[in-house]
């Protein structure tokens, strides 16, 4: 390029016509730095690329979504982002009919547009509120468009993400072979794209299959994986999947371990399952024990009574969806 200095737009033109074909194909990462180079090049990309960026980068989307318009003057198209960020809004209010509505017209406004990340994007958040109204059948419906998108994208992050949504609403029909086979399809590409953040994700699930299934021992196997795991990369995550590994280790005849282990984690589902243990496993029942256990349910209850409606853990939600599709106890 330095010796060829009349022919140097020429070179330039070249190499971002390269990687906008790259970019068309889905074969290269769509983000702020391949934006810039753009930029250097003095490429005129078009504003669906743009509009890509936002969907696509994690760390943008969720700063974009904190910040004014005019933070993101180069955004041509200001009045989609606002109506995306109304959606998000209305959905966190509990609003779903409007947030619906609205994202369906967004939907079809990526569809004709061929925007394939803000396509996923919609598709996913309409799964989601149908899932949150009960509609199960909706929501694997559109989770099941979601992750065809999110193959066309070629994103490893909507690829883990949609499979592992679509794993989750299988289980709540307890259409328990679909459930393994999207959670064998995660973990396959799991290991193409080294996704690991989902990897403990996809072992917890397998692990709450083979829980439902019967199968302890091999419950046992994914949730002390999925604990293990989590201790070296995710501590956040390691209470749950301790717990967890605890109750089907209980399941499993091994008592005393789970109970163990139960009895040295703290927050709610520990207590919970530590409650439930007392409950279907009895044991002779000492005064020491019997104070024990109505402790454990002072305190169990005291918990939940000073968070109206913050009802986090998966078991929680699992058993309301349950109840209200199965009326099942």
């Amino acid at each position: 390029e330095k010796k060829l200095k009349s022919k140097r737009s020429k070179i330039s033109s070249t190499i971002a016509k390269f990687l906008w074909s790259k970019y068309e194909n889905s074969e290269i990462a769509v983000d702020l730095a391949l934006k810039k180079v753009f930029d250097i090049l003095k490429f005129e990309y078009k504003e669906i690329f743009v509009e890509d960026i936002f969907f696509n980068e994690a760390s943008y989307y969720s700063f974009i979504l904190l910040t004014k318009p005019h933070d993101c003057d180069f955004f041509e198209n200001i009045e989609l982002l606002k109506k995306y960020k109304l959606a998000l809004e209305l959905e966190k209010k509990g609003d779903d009919d409007l947030a619906l509505n609205i994202t369906k017209e967004l939907n079809v406004y990526f569809h004709n547009n061929a925007v394939s990340s803000g396509e996923y994007r919609s598709l996913s958040l309409l799964a989601f509120l149908h899932l949150r109204n009960n509609n199960i059948n909706d929501a694997l419906t559109y989770y099941i468009y979601a992750a065809e998108m999110a193959k066309k994208t070629k994103n490893s992050s909507f690829i883990c993400e949609s499979l592992y949504f679509l794993s989750v609403v299988y289980f709540l029909q307890r259409d328990f072979k679909n459930t393994l086979s999207s959670l064998q399809e995660l973990s396959s590409f799991i290991a193409i794209s080294f996704s690991q953040e989902w990897k403990i994700f996809c072992l917890f699930m397998q692990g709450r299959v083979y829980l439902e299934l019967g199968e302890m021992s091999k419950a046992s196997v994914f949730f002390k994986l999925a604990r293990d795991f989590a201790n070296l990369y995710f501590p956040h995550l390691q209470n749950s999947c301790n717990a967890w590994y605890a109750r089907s280790c209980i399941y499993e005849g091994k008592i005393d371990v789970g109970q163990k282990i139960l009895s040295k984690e703290t927050g709610r589902l520990p207590i919970l399952f530590l409650l439930e243990s007392y409950i279907l496993f009895p044991t002779i029942l000492t005064e020491k024990l019997s104070k024990g256990v109505v402790g454990l349910y002072q305190k169990y209850h005291d918990i939940i009574t000073k968070c109206e409606y913050n009802i986090h853990d998966f078991s929680c939600v699992e058993d309301i969806c349950w109840y209200k599709t199965y009326k099942k106890s």
